[in-house]
């Protein structure tokens, strides 16, 4: 079983985990979509890093604009065995 959450900056994402967390079961699957909202790896990392700490996170979606090569890259292995699902696009 999976949920799927949006990352905003006007929600407190923190909270939210928290308190889903202990009404769930570890075997539910959190996807959160920022789609595109935390702008660039700068600031994307920091937060997917301190997301880790919430077991059931399992899916961090476009967390920057899917078509900065560049910045897609600078992730590397953020991530820590969640999967960060981004579509780079390289120009034609």
């Amino acid at each position: 079983v999976s949920i799927k959450l949006k990352g905003r900056p006007w929600r407190d994402i923190h909270a939210q985990l928290s308190a889903l967390e202990q009404v769930i079961p570890k075997s539910v699957h959190l996807d959160i979509d920022f789609n595109s909202m935390l702008v660039d790896a700068g600031t994307a990392i920091p937060v997917l890093q301190e997301l880790l700490s919430y077991e059931n996170v399992s899916i961090y979606e476009t967390p920057i604009p899917q078509g900065d090569v560049t910045e897609t890259g600078r992730f590397g292995t953020t991530c820590h065995g969640r999967w960060l699902c981004t579509t780079a696009l390289l120009p034609s």
